[in-house]
């Protein structure tokens, strides 16, 4: 198959056909923790897992709010396409940088999203993000009422984020404006595995856009404690098959079916680690080292969310192009490519897994398109090529446009 198809849009999968054949292009998304403090104390929490292994979390070498600002203009140079502020803590602890990221990320054509508990926007910040067109709030909330929220997050929670996403839905719709997006991001613990239902009719209601689940990662005692025991495992895939159809009826995203091993009603997922007609690359364990960059509130960066390592570069003292094509990455992609997974792999997280088969079906869908292609009358691909010109001249500009054609016409990086 002609790779050159998969091109000639700036996709995850181009970005990914485009390491395989010697390139090394930029991150799709950059991850960032502006800090690890944060305004609750959840039960389930990744710090107290860490203070267990590394002693007490430090507060005191964040990254400075100039350099924050620096690394958006250097990740638009990079060709960045997505932006993540998400939580060690609560991004907004640090709530004033977050808002001059979110406008400059803005500025520079880049969209994003904010992973927060939504306890500390003001009506300021939230007219702000509406303004902008920012894209998304993603926003953790672990159960359907106050009860099953807060014994898991801290007292008061579930109060206070409903209210914020009351008063987001009411600005928006005073502004006729469905941007940002919200999603809530439960995670599937015993206090709430019986009422994912409840979690998908709450989402609805509070205006959201879809209702995406993770599974705990029960790495500390205290975690432990939320875990489901055999009997509610057992209960749980029809507590995610109803809480899928119900989604599906109210026309919210979620991953249910994902999480329940389907892509679909009846049909397994794609998921398969060897597929001979998918490109090797498609196959690796995981796509993140070459798709996302993930920094670290004191500024280490690795591949993804679950990442930590003490040797990792540091963009404290490193450029982002020299930290994205420096040792530590490319010692991540060689671990990754010869199937071997780094220590931290064993904590990978759902949404995570998620996302590889995300690819893997973008690949599939791309690869569709292609056959199409194929058998397209010459005017019929003059036409479709025109409409593809001009989309990326609105999104991309001329320069970028045209060197995507060359790339395009030769087949070359």
């Amino acid at each position: 198959m002609d790779k050159r198809w998969m091109l000639t849009d700036d996709t995850r999968v181009g970005r990914l056909l485009q390491w395989e054949q010697g390139g090394q292009p930029g991150p799709w998304e950059i991850s960032v923790f502006p800090t690890n403090r944060c305004n609750q104390k959840c039960r389930i929490c990744w710090e107290r897992s860490a203070e267990e292994r590394y002693g007490p979390t430090m507060y005191d070498n964040e990254i400075p709010d100039e350099r924050l600002l620096q690394l958006v203009d250097e990740a638009a140079d990079l060709g960045v396409r997505e932006w993540c502020i998400v939580g060690g803590g609560e991004p907004m602890v640090r709530g004033d940088i977050v808002m001059a990221m979110c406008e400059r990320i803005r500025a520079r054509k880049m969209n994003g999203c904010i992973h927060t508990n939504a306890t500390l926007f003001t009506e300021e910040h939230l007219n702000a993000l509406t303004s902008t067109d920012w894209q998304q709030l993603k926003v953790s909330l672990d159960g359907p009422t106050p009860e099953s929220n807060d014994a898991v997050r801290s007292d008061g929670s579930f109060e206070r984020t409903t209210r914020t996403l009351r008063l987001l839905k009411r600005l928006k719709a005073q502004h006729h404006t469905l941007l940002p997006l919200v999603s809530l991001h439960p995670v599937i613990n015993r206090l709430n595995y019986d009422r994912l239902t409840d979690m998908v009719i709450l989402a609805d209601e509070l205006g959201c856009c879809g209702c995406h689940f993770s599974r705990l990662v029960p790495d500390h005692e205290v975690a432990a404690s939320f875990a489901l025991d055999t009997e509610m495992e057992t209960a749980l895939p029809n507590q995610l098959r109803e809480a899928a159809q119900l989604a599906d009826r109210l026309e919210l995203e979620h991953n249910l079916w994902f999480l329940l091993g389907v892509s679909g009603k009846d049909s397994p997922t794609s998921q398969s680690t060897d597929e001979p007609n998918k490109p090797p690359i498609l196959n690796a364990l995981c796509h993140e080292p070459w798709l996302n960059l993930t920094i670290t509130a004191n500024g280490k960066a690795g591949p993804c969310c679950v990442f930590y390592d003490e040797d990792a570069q540091s963009i404290q003292d490193s450029s982002l192009y020299e930290v994205w094509t420096g040792p530590y990455m490319k010692q991540v992609r060689d671990a990754i490519s010869a199937q071997k997974p780094m220590d931290y792999c064993v904590h990978c997280p759902s949404h995570i897994q998620s996302r590889i088969a995300s690819v893997v079906d973008e690949f599939h869908v791309l690869e569709n398109r292609a056959d199409r292609w194929k058998q397209m009358s010459t005017i019929q691909r003059t036409a479709f090529l025109a409409h593809q010109f001009v989309g990326n001249l609105c999104r991309n500009g001329f320069r970028q446009t045209m060197h995507r054609t060359r790339r395009f016409l030769t087949g070359s990086q």
